[in-house]
């Protein structure tokens, strides 16, 4: 289970870009359209499995996987692991050490955590969330995150404006279309 600890700070495309793209030249619709472009993002970072802007996360595991597995952290890209940490069998919340105990490969998508050369992961409390990562994931800034991502944040952001119901009835109903999503589908971060 994931857990956001500090969100990011902006938005990948701005209220004005999504009003150029609407063809909007009030601002009376700014409060919506910010509520919009949230809950796009929002969506995108679902189907990615990314966290588009820096942002702090939490990660629980009720246990360390199987000796030689890793712990994949499905939110890139991540940029830092702050701490490993795990309820020890005597109730102890303990931190483990980044190259001793574990080691991070920053570059996989998603990223993994995996043991340290020579070592095992330990046996932590048989308790829920037993295992806790903290991390940080997410581009450094509005204008790092990739053009077909903010593209994509805008037209489904357009598309909820546009639409917003799922159908559109008339004397037929059609399902709206979902060009976002093939947008994305190449750069969907996924573990087979």
């Amino acid at each position: 289970m994931f857990k956001l600890i500090t969100a990011p700070a902006v938005e990948p495309v701005t209220v004005e870009e999504l009003r150029s793209q609407l063809r909007i030249t009030s601002t009376s619709q700014d409060t919506m359209l910010g509520v919009l472009i949230e809950a796009a993002r929002q969506h995108v970072e679902d189907y990615l499995r990314y966290s588009l802007l820096s942002a702090t996360w939490e990660l629980y595991l009720d246990s360390f996987p199987a000796a030689g597995d890793c712990i994949y952290i499905q939110k890139s890209p991540v940029s830092s692991v702050t701490s490993l940490k795990y309820y020890a069998s005597d109730g102890t919340l303990t931190t483990l050490t980044e190259n001793t105990d574990y080691a991070v490969d920053l570059i996989s998508k998603p990223c993994r955590i995996y043991e340290a050369y020579g070592t095992y992961w330990p046996t932590p409390r048989l308790i829920k969330n037993a295992v806790i990562v903290k991390f940080v994931a997410g581009y450094s800034s509005a204008d790092a995150v990739p053009d077909v991502i903010r593209q994509a944040v805008l037209m489904f952001a357009s598309t909820m404006y546009e639409n917003p119901a799922d159908e559109i009835t008339g004397t037929q109903v059609n399902r709206i279309d979902n060009n976002s999503e093939r947008l994305l589908r190449p750069l969907r971060a996924m573990r087979f």
